[in-house]
């Protein structure tokens, strides 16, 4: 019986790979149950490559997969969240298995803020698998189907700002939903300390831009507080303060008039050559050419 289901697996996927997968640089969504096996192969399980997130809602029938040589039956209502590097496998899928599949890589995202707290995406590591309420489902398969329609057909003028809009909506939601099962999980004094540094970034950038402020405040010195946010991140501060910066800043350069100068004050950088050149070693661009190819 399973390995007939493999089977039509199999099929499947080779029938309607051409029309399943809508897919760009960045993202990636469909509505059809072989999109199910670009994410879970047969056979030998392998790392998910997609640098971002990727969620499945089961809306319909069942599939056995494996995260990390864990076995998940997936019925309607079930969520699978997936971060980065987990080891993914396809086991069956009943004939009449249905799924939403939406994925995004994180660098897609840079207009928007740091949006994945720490503790949730601890629940996402350590749970990949929830059971939806019948509201949770239907508010996710809403969602969906908006990201759905931008993504088909690109109709708006503004369809990639929406699109990036909806993005966010989307995974505001299953960070409620996660916030809002009753999973165990306990921080760890890193993630406290990671969490502490994302809030002090919101709440004094632009004006300061050393890490030593932000060890300061959270009362550690900036050699641990880099290896901390090292850890638990993959990056240094010093890459999350320019990260922080340089969003804002682009985001300065396409909706508003205000010259290099003015908004090289406004993150409190000593000149616009200084803050040009600490823009162009970041965004691979001086300001005025991002400006410009915005336009």
């Amino acid at each position: 019986m399973i390995q007939k289901q493999k089977q039509y697996i199999c099929t499947f996927l080779n029938v309607h790979i051409g029309k399943v997968l809508k897919m760009e640089t960045s993202f990636f969504i469909s509505d059809e149950a072989g999109a199910l096996l670009r994410f879970f192969p047969i056979g030998v399980p392998q790392r998910n490559a997609m640098v971002g997130l990727v969620f499945v809602l089961t809306t319909a029938g069942q599939a056995t997969v494996e995260i990390d040589n864990r076995s998940y039956t997936l019925s309607a209502g079930a969520l699978l969240t997936l971060l980065p590097s987990r080891l993914l496998r396809s086991v069956m899928c009943t004939d009449d298995f249905r799924c939403l599949t939406f994925a995004f890589r994180f660098d897609s995202m840079t207009d928007f803020p740091y949006v994945l707290p720490t503790l949730i995406s601890e629940k996402m590591e350590h749970t990949p698998f929830l059971l939806l309420t019948v509201i949770e489902q239907e508010r996710l398969e809403k969602w969906h189907a908006a990201i759905n329609t931008h993504y088909t057909f690109k109709t708006h003028p503004s369809y990639k700002q929406i699109l990036r809009s909806l993005t966010f909506i989307f995974t505001a939601e299953v960070s409620a939903i996660y916030a809002n099962h009753p999973i165990k999980t306990t921080a760890t004094h890193r993630e406290e300390l990671t969490d502490g540094f994302f809030s002090l970034l919101h709440e004094h950038l632009p004006m300061h831009r050393e890490t030593s402020f932000y060890a300061d405040r959270l009362c550690i010195t900036s050699k641990y507080l880099a290896r901390v946010i090292q850890q638990v991140t993959g990056h240094t501060p010093s890459f999350w303060i320019a990260d922080f910066i340089v969003r804002e800043a682009k985001t300065l350069l396409k909706s508003t008039t205000l010259t290099v100068t003015q908004i090289s004050e406004r993150f409190n950088f000593p000149n616009s050559s200084f803050f040009a050149r600490y823009f162009k070693r970041y965004a691979g661009m001086a300001p005025q050419e991002y400006r410009l190819s915005q336009s």
